[in-house]
């Protein structure tokens, strides 16, 4: 049976998005605050070596123009903030407080919300966390309707075990708790499941 998790992995359209939009956002960050420093690319550079990890002029310049396929690492986001004297949470999300983010893939927050829960001054904003809940909820309905077409195919061929029917109980029973879950909410779910179609009223 297919593994719906593995529809959002690392390599999906969204994910490659999410991470090229943040490392963007800090290699802008870290351009802007060395340009209102007066700082070169290479006066950048000499004084991350001076701080014990060095930074090439051409790093530098890839990471400010995004040119590393949205990766950056831990180690240059510390040492490039210390380089330029500001707290790492400035470059991370600088558009604040009335800029938005993309604070994870296709969950967008301002700019001051997402630093104040990367900073352990706030938990996850509301709305996020219930975003993150119904997907969570989503995925979840969409395994278990994938066991218990699975199970069907098994009974139509005669080879259902009588343990198979017992996982098949167990499934139909979770997603009627997840159906009075959404029944409560009243809140659609994401990625094509909504409401009805939890309760039976889709065309599938």
């Amino acid at each position: 049976m297919p593994n719906n998790r593995e529809a959002a992995t690392r390599g999906s359209a969204d994910a490659k998005a999410w991470a090229l939009e943040g490392a963007a956002r800090f290699g802008r960050a870290v351009g802007e605050t060395r340009r209102e420093q007066g700082l070169s690319a290479l006066e950048l550079s000499g004084r991350t070596a001076d701080l014990g990890y060095p930074i090439t002029r051409s790093t530098i310049a890839r990471i400010e123009g995004n040119h590393r396929a949205g990766k950056v690492d831990f180690a240059e986001v510390v040492v490039l903030a210390a380089a330029l004297g500001v707290p790492p949470i400035q470059l991370i999300y600088p558009d604040q407080p009335a800029g938005e983010v993309e604070f994870l893939p296709n969950a967008r927050v301002t700019s001051i919300a997402a630093a104040e829960h990367f900073s352990g001054e706030a938990s996850l904003p509301g709305e996020l966390r219930a975003t993150l809940v119904r997907m969570q909820a989503a995925r979840r309905y969409e395994e278990l309707r994938s066991t218990i077409s699975g199970l069907a195919r098994m009974q139509l061929l005669g080879t259902l075990k009588p343990e198979d029917e017992a996982k098949r109980q167990a499934a139909q029973a979770e997603m009627e708790r997840l159906r009075r879950d959404v029944e409560s909410r009243r809140q659609p779910f994401y990625w094509g499941v909504s409401a009805e179609q939890m309760n039976g009223d889709d065309d599938g």
